[in-house]
């Protein structure tokens, strides 16, 4: 955090200038009551004008000094929060895939919506403390001027008013804490189910749904209401001796005027003094909660943006002959079996192969573990003769074009969305387009290339999105493809286009995870590999798998019923 504050130094600097201020004119609100006062006990008629000039230049003083308050605390926060903002986004995208695979997305998404609005809140209280703090300083020691007395009970005051929130800070954090980790579960929630719509409106389960998000809602409410409840109780309980304490003070001063010892000007700067006190004694413990409780909250997130990507430390590759998985073993962190068993098995470049099996059969974790997803592997992976381990994952990257289930598509120009930014010329632009079969899409659109996407692209079928992915993939020159059910949510017309559109491409070597059986696609396969539950149990072309009469000829036959 310090980093930030010291990068934005000079508005930080104006943001205490003004607190500075602040506390001045505060002081001088208490001042220009007592002279008033001592105009009106005094019956000095003739000083009304004096007196009217007072209030006139207290009220420019304050509007004029609360602007530029306003001014710098929001200049201040903007620009910090705006940079950490950043380097969270930065530090999360620069991971590799395993340390990035660490949380899901849900958590991802509650660090920016909930934590880095505790870290704001949080800052500003750094700030908002000392500015009180100055406004106590500046109030005692004109009370100081006044009447020791006085400075002495208003101390008191607020070494009374420090001791509620000090004695509570563990309980204050610790309700925080689980408020703010029930709200990351609420958001977990809040994802899954909006990203499964279509699915809950198929199956017509909305009242299942609404009734889990309910009991969870119920459970978020408790965590927030106890959080919020303790913050109050604590708020409540130093306003109330802190109000107690300021009637004794303005007790004690009338007593001291009764007898002659001051002024009744004096009871109306008690009166004054007391109230400054107390107000930003209050608002000083309510920034010393808000430090304590988010405090947690901070080091997390600052936690999250100091996580550092590792090094490039591998060499880099260019795929010439093959990738060779040998004896390859692979099972999930706190998994109670092997996710893949004993994997070997050679991918050539050049060549097509198929990848089936049941839903957990292991398809997925075998591709991702040739793209070096995870590097925590019985066995041996290798591109050529080196060994995935000393070769890094940015030169694999550079190798695979990716077509995932879900297409990433954003807010933007079609011609973005196929370039991801990178300046191609307009024939090559073009090339890719119509080797995609998107041809079609740009000429019904009304601008084209220029077209700009709706979020996740929901003004594109799935194919067409999926054809995104393959004018990306041509566009980069990639010499392997992987297919990671790219066509699971299309429908068998939709799925052969596509998985057509990518067997057809010539010199391009393909992986390609299919629950789409189609014979013309899969003939064109030089092996297909056949998973159960994560041994390869079958591999060979379409005739001789069908023709051995096993397990792939069974899920063929099952998936043309």
């Amino acid at each position: 955090m310090k980093k930030y504050i010291k990068k934005h130094k000079g508005i930080a600097v104006l943001f205490m200038i003004a607190g500075v201020l602040n506390a001045l004119i505060g002081v001088f609100s208490s001042y220009t009551m007592q002279y008033v006062t001592e105009i009106v006990a005094n019956g000095k008629k003739d000083r009304i004008k004096e007196m009217f000039l007072m209030v006139i230049i207290l009220a420019v003083g304050l509007a004029l000094i609360y602007l530029f308050y306003m001014y710098a605390k929001n200049k201040f926060s903007m620009k910090v929060i705006c940079d950490i903002r950043q380097d969270l986004f930065q530090s999360i995208l620069n991971r590799d895939m395993t340390g990035y695979y660490k949380q899901n997305t849900s958590y991802y998404t509650s660090l920016y919506h909930n934590d880095l609005q505790v870290v704001e809140t949080t800052l500003l209280a750094y700030f908002i403390l000392v500015v009180q703090l100055e406004e106590i300083v500046f109030s005692l020691a004109y009370a100081f001027v006044q009447n020791v007395v006085l400075c002495i009970l208003l101390i008191v005051v607020g070494i009374v008013g420090l001791a509620v929130p000090i004695m509570t800070q563990q309980i204050l954090q610790k309700s925080n804490i689980e408020q703010m980790d029930e709200a990351a579960k609420h958001n977990t929630l809040i994802n899954d189910d909006f990203r499964g719509f279509e699915v809950i409106k198929n199956y017509q389960i909305e009242e299942n749904v609404v009734g889990q998000y309910a009991q969870e809602n119920i459970r978020f409410g408790k965590k927030k209401f106890t959080s919020q409840f303790v913050q109050g109780v604590v708020g409540g309980i130093t306003m109330d001796v802190q109000l107690t304490l300021q009637l004794l003070i303005v007790i004690i001063s009338g007593i001291m005027v009764l007898y002659g010892k001051v002024s009744i000007s004096f009871l109306t700067v008690a009166i004054a003094l007391s109230s400054s006190v107390i107000g930003s004694m209050s608002t000083f413990i309510e920034s010393l909660i808000q430090i304590k409780s988010g405090t947690p909250i901070c080091q997390k997130v600052m936690e999250e943006i100091g996580e550092q990507k590792k090094e490039e430390t591998g060499d880099g590759i260019n795929f010439q002959n093959l990738i060779s998985m040998e004896n390859v073993s692979f099972s999930y962190p706190q998994a109670e079996h092997m996710t893949l068993n004993n994997i070997n098995i050679t991918f050539e470049k050049g060549k097509r192969y198929a990848v089936v099996g049941g839903s957990g059969s292991g398809k997925s974790t075998l591709t991702k573990l040739v793209l070096g997803y995870y590097n925590n592997y019985q066995g041996q992976i290798r591109f050529d003769d080196m060994d995935m381990h000393a070769i890094s994952e940015k030169s694999v990257m550079e190798q695979v074009a990716v077509i995932p289930q879900n297409v990433y598509v954003f807010e933007d120009t079609l011609r973005n969305n196929i370039t991801l930014f990178d300046p191609y010329t307009e024939e090559e632009v073009d090339m890719a387009v119509k080797k995609a079969g998107l041809d079609g899409v740009v000429q019904r659109l009304e601008m084209g290339l220029e077209t700009v996407l709706k979020e996740g692209g929901s003004n594109l079928s799935g194919g067409e999105k999926q054809r995104i992915s393959i004018a990306r993939a041509f566009l980069h020159h990639r010499k392997l493809w992987v297919l990671d059910e790219a066509t699971s949510s299309l429908d068998n017309k939709m799925a052969y286009q596509v998985e057509k559109a990518v067997l057809d491409i010539p010199g391009i070597t393909v992986i390609m995870i299919t629950h789409h059986y189609n014979r013309s696609n899969l003939e064109k396969c030089d092996a297909i590999v056949v998973l159960e539950q994560g041994n390869i149990v079958e591999q060979g072309t379409f005739e001789k798998l069908m023709a051995a009469d096993g397990k792939f000829c069974r899920l063929y036959k099952m998936g043309n019923q």
